[in-house]
């Protein structure tokens, strides 16, 4: 299982596309180019960490057996990383919205979400293939989270997971 680092990283990564286009927008608006360039470095440096660790992670992670009762997609979710993603460049349009409002906002649910005792889905797994499933056991818990490159059509596929954080599984 990750370590709290670890899962800071898995989380602050799938924030880096958001602080990207954040300074995509402070650039146009010509706003001085300091601020953006920190963002895009400690971005791609997040972005980079993940990817190590997640090779790493997947690698060394001991497998387990689990019993599904029920399975479901959960790759809708990511229309909802798409619209918070874009949505810095709202700033161009709406002169109301205050782009220090917006990254106070991200800070906060940034410092939030690692406390969450739940499992969201990475937008750059997604993009490098995998796929997300909700998954209910026979202990009766609802909320695991799997990660897998299959596109899984029947429970009885699933026979080893190794256990990322407490709720997030991936298929080995």
């Amino acid at each position: 299982m990750a370590n709290t680092i670890q899962k800071l990283i898995y989380y602050f990564s799938a924030v880096a596309p958001v602080c990207i286009t954040f300074s995509l927008v402070w650039i146009i608006q010509g706003k001085g180019i300091v601020l953006p360039v920190i963002l895009v470095s400690t971005s791609l440096m997040v972005v980079v960490l993940f990817s190590v660790a997640f090779r790493y992670g997947y690698k060394n992670i001991a497998p387990t057996t689990i019993r599904v009762t029920d399975i479901s997609t959960d790759d809708l979710w990511l229309l909802g990383y798409v619209f918070s993603y874009l949505l810095p460049l709202a700033n161009m349009v709406i002169d109301e919205w205050n782009l220090f409002i917006l990254a106070g906002i991200s800070l906060t649910i940034g410092v939030v979400i690692p406390f969450i005792n739940c499992a969201i889905p990475h937008p750059l797994l997604f993009f490098r293939g995998y796929h997300f499933y909700n998954l209910t056991t026979e202990n009766g818990i609802s909320s695991y989270i799997l990660i897998s490159k299959k596109k899984i059509r029947n429970k009885k596929e699933i026979k080893l997971v190794g256990r990322i954080f407490e709720f997030l599984l991936i298929e080995k």
